[in-house]
């Protein structure tokens, strides 16, 4: 099930260095804290987020999520390869996490 249909009160925190998205995500009528580490499948190519991919945080700044008409989208700004900073990067996270039985997993 796409995991923005049911989950609410997304929001991302930084802990150990990494983002994670926590989420209240439905599990059979019923709402239960979810979390997942967004470094664990989504990294930064040159500057733009890639999944999959890993450890994006570590070449990121002011990480955001914020909300589109396509759903949440996190974002922030990226250092490139060359050690310059990338202007502000978006990916949308509706169609890249799904919430399978109250937990959040990515989509391959």
């Amino acid at each position: 099930m796409r995991f923005d249909k049911s989950c609410r009160n997304l929001y991302t925190r930084l802990e150990n260095g990494t983002t994670v998205l926590i989420a209240e995500a439905a599990n059979m009528n019923q709402l239960s804290d979810s979390r997942t580490t967004l470094d664990d499948f989504i990294g930064n190519e040159d500057g733009y987020f890639k999944m999959p991919g890993r450890g994006f945080t570590r070449t990121a700044q002011n990480i955001a999520l914020e909300y589109s008409e396509h759903g949440p989208k996190l974002s922030a700004e990226m250092r490139r390869e060359d050690g310059e900073w990338r202007e502000r990067q978006g990916i949308l996270l509706a169609d890249k996490l799904e919430n399978e039985e109250g937990h959040l997993d990515p989509i391959f």
